[in-house]
């Protein structure tokens, strides 16, 4: 998203006060921001914890993943913005008046009502198409294959155990990647309009 389409505070749902639109909002901005980039399961984030995650001196962290399908414990890279986004949404939330314990959850969601914000969140952003709690690790996968990221450093990023499960699970009939688009890739330059 550019710096011109970003809004200070998102605008209130019906039935919504401005203190509600912020705090869904930062939240929002919270859950996309940690679980796109870090290819997150719907249930790693709803297992995140406040504890897990340690700030670096440059701003950045990083999160400790208890709850991962692959049975081992890993830590994952969380950008200046994320951590930005997510001390903002703490903030919020003590200001309203939710308790944000040090050892809680971060999202203080199970993973399905993460998938329900998700596609909530898409659809008020007006993207069209199925959305849902896979859809951010999803397109960070994508968005490493178009950069050209080896089958090795995606299952790495995503934490995929076999490369049938890394097919199954993040490119169920996406044309964009497949081989007849890299086909025509380096064609279409010199192709010329009929």
């Amino acid at each position: 998203m550019t710096q011109r389409n970003r809004r200070a505070n998102p605008p209130a749902r019906p039935g919504e006060n401005p203190a509600q639109a912020a705090l869904r909002g930062a939240i929002d901005i919270a859950v996309l921001g940690l679980m796109c980039p870090d290819t997150l399961r719907p249930a790693e984030a709803a297992e995140a914890r406040w504890d897990h995650l340690l700030r670096e001196e440059d701003g950045s962290g990083q999160l400790v993943l208890s709850a991962s399908k692959a049975g081992q414990r890993h830590v994952v890279y969380v950008s200046p913005r994320t951590m930005n986004a997510l001390a903002k949404m703490h903030r919020i939330k003590q200001a309203v008046g939710i308790d944000t314990g040090k050892d809680d959850r971060i999202f203080q969601m199970a993973s399905q009502q993460l998938g329900r914000r998700i596609r909530k969140a898409c659809s008020f952003a007006g993207l069209e198409g199925h959305y849902g709690g896979r859809s951010p690790r999803i397109g960070m996968a994508m968005d490493l294959v178009l950069t050209g990221a080896s089958l090795e450093e995606l299952m790495a990023a995503g934490r995929w155990r076999t490369p049938t499960a890394l097919m199954r699970n993040s490119f169920k009939n996406n044309p964009a990647t497949g081989a007849i688009a890299r086909w025509y890739a380096p064609r279409q330059s010199t192709d010329t309009p009929a």
